[in-house]
């Protein structure tokens, strides 16, 4: 049930203050949410409860701080830590960049699918990933036996509109982005917007983790999945880091 907002109520209005309260204050985040609606908390998953509480000044400040957080995150990872890491260990700042750029347009493009067809974007998101399977492992794996079905598969597409790396980039980027912004609350959206353009940027000039990234790669059955997994890697245990670090943040608020 949607509860009327104060003449003075706070306003969580700008992708900081709403960075902050995520990861600093998510118990009076969850309170601030469930103020506006019993349904919502700190992972705002606002697109359930838009059509109650869309008139509400604290609902449309949040989903623009939300929004302009999901969007802002992978670039402004990219530029912090690959300073850090340009002078440590070498970073890739086109690899990370397109990925970013990738990741962002898809986290934005499946936030805005939840928003519009909440209970249908879950079912494509379903059919995206099983054709993205299908072409991927699918089709290479039968092109094995049955040559005439090599051009089919992802790679092959994708090669005709551009040999370059670059889209694959992108695409990864896309498809990560996707499914976030379809199957995600906020939270998750930083995290791994974080982790995603800084794992491939430095998935190119870091030798650690190179053990978890040949993991992912058989995991995977991705030809040639050492870079690609280490990149997988990386950004796995940046997501449980910073998951592991806001959940400390939070225990004051337990104390108190």
């Amino acid at each position: 049930m949607a509860r009327p907002a104060a003449t003075n109520a706070i306003l969580i209005d700008n992708p900081f203050k709403l960075l902050y309260w995520l990861f600093f204050r998510g118990l009076a985040l969850r309170r601030y949410a469930r103020s506006i609606h019993e349904d919502l908390d700190e992972e705002l998953k606002v697109w359930e409860v838009r059509r109650e509480v869309g008139d509400d000044p604290r609902f449309r400040a949040l989903c623009r701080a939300r929004r302009l957080l999901l969007a802002g995150t992978p670039l402004a990872s990219v530029l912090l830590f690959g300073a850090i890491f340009t002078g440590w260990t070498g970073f890739n700042w086109r690899a990370a960049l397109l990925v970013s750029l990738g990741y962002t347009a898809g986290t934005l493009a499946g936030d805005a699918l939840r928003w519009w067809f909440p209970q249908r974007a879950a079912y494509w998101l379903g059919w995206f990933w099983a054709i993205f399977a299908i072409l991927s492992f699918g089709v290479p794996v039968l092109a094995a036996f049955l040559p005439i079905l090599e051009p089919f598969s992802l790679s092959a597409l994708i090669a005709t509109f551009s040999p370059s790396v670059d889209i694959y980039l992108v695409a990864v980027g896309v498809a990560v982005g996707v499914t976030v912004g379809v199957a995600g609350g906020v939270a998750g959206g930083v995290a791994f917007g974080v982790a995603v353009g800084v794992a491939f940027g430095v998935a190119f000039g870091v030798a650690v983790g190179v053990a978890v990234g040949v993991a992912f790669g058989v995991a995977f059955g991705v030809a040639g999945g050492v870079a690609r997994g280490v990149a997988f890697g990386v950004a796995f245990g940046v997501s449980i880091v910073l998951g592991v670090i806001r959940f400390y943040f939070w225990l004051p608020e337990f104390i108190w």
